[in-house]
């Protein structure tokens, strides 16, 4: 008799293909930039240009039965990997109250401390607001790239391992309201590996490795290019290369801070090492699991090695301005350490844990579990983890070091715990 329309006996659709594709995959382009955008609105009520951004990002991802010849047939092991990149430049306008020259008045009769730090701010370009009195177009660059894969590979009934690996890289650029442009990058990469071995249908073993490093640079404007603060005469700051640049100056009444990035270098690495043990019995999933991690922070850096400077008009009748022009900060502070901006610091965890995943009834069940953690003390690897040992009614301070240095008494001396 006649066939019904479209029962031709044949299955091609979706899961149900007789022979489906081994690989898979895909790819992606996605691209937005100002093309349409309308102008942004202005804060100062001058006129904002339309900013041109443009922002790319592709990824791809490809994944199937991993084959080998005369090593992995591919029917027990398996592999997936993913990349993406993405390439950013991001248009913004900056706003900012800036001395002009009626405030500054006779230039000439400053000191050299202030004329070198007044040479730095940009000329009003634009007037009629108590708030603004000067904008800039900016234009910062980020760009990323990752990299994930994983692979999976099943030995036999009672073994099987597998493993994964990622990797980021970042670049970015950061300019400011002055036209200092600073630059950072960071890297990392983590990578883990697990073998899972079954002991009995109720004896399960999941012992895992894992490794993780980070590595982050910023980069400031001034860094061995100009020491502003040392041609200028201020004294007392760190003149390390890395470390050259302003200081940082900050107004009570509105007017823009001074201020750039500090240099900074970081590497930074996890190793650790975990197992968790399954145990099934009756009604109770029962784990037992233990953990443990070296870390390792290596830094070089600063945190306010050029120094800082606040004015709120206390010295010039409330006029945050004039006691800059004279020379007169409200509070002053800075932060650097004498025995190198290097430190390498070292820490420990461990933890152990039980836990039991208690099934009453189908409908009912108790999880009950107990973990300990221990963090151990940090510790510096040169032994110059430092500090302040203050006096009573703080009357005194002085340095103390785990060990002694120069100039730094060693926390043995002092009473305390390295």
């Amino acid at each position: 008799g006649p066939r019904a329309a479209g029962a031709t006996g044949r299955t091609s659709f979706g899961n149900a293909r007789r022979r489906r594709r081994q690989y898979n995959g895909n790819l992606a382009f996605i691209l937005d930039n100002s093309a349409l955008d309308a102008k942004p609105f202005s804060l100062t009520g001058q006129d904002s240009p339309k900013l041109a951004y443009n922002h790319f990002r592709t990824t791809g991802t490809f994944g199937g039965p991993l084959k080998i010849p005369k090593l992995l047939s591919g029917e027990n092991t398996f592999f997936f990997i993913n990349y993406q990149l993405t390439r950013n430049h991001n248009a913004s306008i900056a706003t900012g109250l800036v001395p002009t020259s009626d405030q500054i008045g006779d230039i000439n009769s400053l000191s050299p401390q202030v004329r070198a730090l007044l040479s730095l701010y940009p000329a009003p370009n634009f007037l009629g607001s108590t708030r603004y009195n000067y904008q800039v177009p900016l234009i910062s660059l980020g760009d990323q790239s990752n990299v994930n894969a994983r692979v999976s590979h099943t030995i036999n009934a009672k073994n099987q391992i597998s493993g994964g690996f990622s990797w980021q890289d970042s670049d970015t650029t950061n300019p400011n309201l002055f036209g200092f442009i600073d630059s950072s990058s960071t890297t990392g990469i983590n990578s883990s590996l697990q073998w899972t071995y079954h002991f009995s249908t109720y004896l399960i073993s999941n012992l895992r490795y894992n490794f993780s490093r980070s590595a982050g640079q910023t980069n400031p404007y001034f860094a061995n290019r100009t020491n502003v603060s040392g041609n200028a005469g201020i004294q007392g700051n760190d003149q390390s290369p890395l470390f050259w640049g302003p200081p940082s100056l900050s107004f009570s009444s509105g007017i823009t801070g001074l201020s750039d990035g500090n240099f900074s270098l970081n590497h930074n690495t996890t190793n650790s090492v975990g197992e968790n043990l399954i145990w099934v019995h009756g009604n109770h999933n029962i784990t037992f699991g233990a953990d443990y991690r070296r870390l390792d922070f290596n830094q070089l850096s600063q945190q306010n090695p050029r120094g800082s400077f606040l004015f709120t008009g206390a010295f010039s009748g409330g006029n945050d301005l004039a006691d800059f022009l004279k020379g007169l900060p409200a509070t002053s502070s800075i932060a650097y350490s004498k025995l190198g901006a290097d430190k390498y610091f070292r820490a420990s965890w461990l933890d152990g844990f039980v836990n039991d995943d208690w099934r009453l009834r189908n409908n009912f069940s108790l999880n009950i579990g107990v973990r300990w953690d221990f963090q151990a003390p940090v510790t510096e690897l040169q032994n110059r983890l430092v500090n302040l040992n203050i006096g009573q009614n703080f009357t005194t301070e002085s340095p103390v070091c785990a060990t002694e240095h120069a100039g730094c008494a060693s926390a043995s001396q002092a009473g305390y715990p390295d």
